[in-house]
Protein backbone atom coordinates (compact mmCIF):
# COMPACT_ATOMS: atom_id res chain seq x y z
CA UNK A 1 0.00 0.00 0.00
CA UNK A 2 2.73 2.44 -0.38
CA UNK A 3 1.99 5.56 -2.21
CA UNK A 4 4.52 6.12 -5.36
CA UNK A 5 7.29 8.61 -4.99
CA UNK A 6 6.54 12.03 -5.82
CA UNK A 7 9.33 14.25 -7.41
CA UNK A 8 11.21 16.48 -5.51
CA UNK A 9 10.20 20.00 -7.00
CA UNK A 10 6.55 18.57 -6.41
CA UNK A 11 7.23 17.81 -2.60
CA UNK A 12 6.27 21.45 -1.64
CA UNK A 13 3.68 21.38 1.44
CA UNK A 14 2.48 24.47 3.56
CA UNK A 15 2.49 22.04 6.78
CA UNK A 16 4.33 19.01 7.30
CA UNK A 17 2.90 17.14 10.43
CA UNK A 18 5.18 14.83 12.63
CA UNK A 19 3.49 12.50 14.77
CA UNK A 20 1.54 9.61 15.54
CA UNK A 21 -1.51 7.61 13.31
CA UNK A 22 -3.67 5.84 15.41
CA UNK A 23 -7.54 5.83 14.88
CA UNK A 24 -10.59 6.22 17.88
CA UNK A 25 -12.70 3.59 18.65
CA UNK A 26 -15.65 5.68 20.39
CA UNK A 27 -18.10 3.50 22.33
CA UNK A 28 -21.59 4.53 23.44
CA UNK A 29 -23.50 2.99 25.98
CA UNK A 30 -23.21 1.16 29.11
CA UNK A 31 -19.75 0.51 28.92
CA UNK A 32 -16.69 0.25 31.53
CA UNK A 33 -13.18 -0.22 30.75
CA UNK A 34 -12.46 -4.20 31.78
CA UNK A 35 -9.47 -5.81 31.69
CA UNK A 36 -9.31 -10.16 30.13
CA UNK A 37 -11.38 -11.46 28.09
CA UNK A 38 -14.79 -9.88 29.15
CA UNK A 39 -17.58 -9.29 26.56
CA UNK A 40 -19.66 -5.81 26.43
CA UNK A 41 -22.73 -5.24 24.58
CA UNK A 42 -22.67 -1.55 23.40
CA UNK A 43 -25.14 0.64 22.08
CA UNK A 44 -22.87 2.09 18.73
CA UNK A 45 -19.04 1.85 17.90
CA UNK A 46 -17.83 4.06 15.25
CA UNK A 47 -13.53 4.28 13.97
CA UNK A 48 -12.45 7.48 12.93
CA UNK A 49 -9.19 9.54 12.97
CA UNK A 50 -7.47 9.16 15.87
CA UNK A 51 -4.26 11.00 17.15
CA UNK A 52 -3.62 14.89 17.69
CA UNK A 53 -1.27 14.71 14.95
CA UNK A 54 -3.55 13.42 12.40
CA UNK A 55 -6.56 15.57 13.48
CA UNK A 56 -4.18 18.31 13.31
CA UNK A 57 -3.02 17.52 9.74
CA UNK A 58 -7.02 16.91 8.58
CA UNK A 59 -7.58 20.57 9.80
CA UNK A 60 -5.12 22.04 8.06
CA UNK A 61 -5.40 20.16 5.17
CA UNK A 62 -9.62 21.28 5.54
CA UNK A 63 -8.25 25.06 5.99
CA UNK A 64 -6.82 24.76 2.39
CA UNK A 65 -3.29 24.46 3.28
CA UNK A 66 -1.33 21.79 1.60
CA UNK A 67 -0.12 19.30 4.15
CA UNK A 68 1.86 16.22 4.34
CA UNK A 69 1.97 13.83 7.58
CA UNK A 70 5.29 11.83 8.49
CA UNK A 71 4.56 9.30 10.78
CA UNK A 72 4.44 4.93 11.27
CA UNK A 73 1.66 2.97 11.05
CA UNK A 74 1.53 -0.84 10.90
CA UNK A 75 0.37 -2.83 7.91
CA UNK A 76 -3.13 -4.00 9.54
CA UNK A 77 -6.54 -2.93 9.33
CA UNK A 78 -6.26 0.42 11.56
CA UNK A 79 -2.95 1.57 9.55
CA UNK A 80 -5.01 0.80 6.18
CA UNK A 81 -7.79 2.76 7.72
CA UNK A 82 -5.06 5.78 8.54
CA UNK A 83 -4.04 5.99 5.36
CA UNK A 84 -7.08 5.57 3.50
CA UNK A 85 -8.75 8.60 5.82
CA UNK A 86 -5.87 10.77 5.08
CA UNK A 87 -5.75 10.45 1.33
CA UNK A 88 -9.77 11.01 1.46
CA UNK A 89 -9.12 14.31 3.67
CA UNK A 90 -6.43 15.66 1.06
CA UNK A 91 -3.68 15.09 3.41
CA UNK A 92 -0.33 13.70 1.77
CA UNK A 93 0.10 10.24 2.65
CA UNK A 94 3.84 9.65 0.99
CA UNK A 95 5.57 9.81 4.21
CA UNK A 96 3.76 7.48 6.58
CA UNK A 97 6.49 4.41 7.13
CA UNK A 98 4.38 1.11 6.92
CA UNK A 99 5.90 -1.73 9.54
CA UNK A 100 4.76 -4.84 7.55
CA UNK A 101 5.28 -6.91 11.02
CA UNK A 102 3.55 -4.17 13.26
CA UNK A 103 -0.03 -4.30 14.54
CA UNK A 104 -1.31 -0.55 15.26
CA UNK A 105 -2.80 0.32 18.70
CA UNK A 106 -6.20 2.65 18.69
CA UNK A 107 -7.81 5.14 21.22
CA UNK A 108 -11.17 3.26 22.98
CA UNK A 109 -13.22 6.66 23.95
CA UNK A 110 -16.22 5.90 26.07
CA UNK A 111 -18.90 8.44 25.89
CA UNK A 112 -21.32 8.45 28.76
CA UNK A 113 -24.51 10.59 28.69
CA UNK A 114 -25.01 12.46 31.84
CA UNK A 115 -28.87 13.83 32.19
CA UNK A 116 -28.92 17.15 34.71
Amino acid sequence: MPAEPIPYEAAVFDVLVAGELNPDLILTGDVETKFGQIEQLVDSAVLTIGSSAAIFACGAARLGLKVALVGVCGDDLFGRFMLEELQKRSVDRHFPVILPLRLDFYTKIRLTWLYC
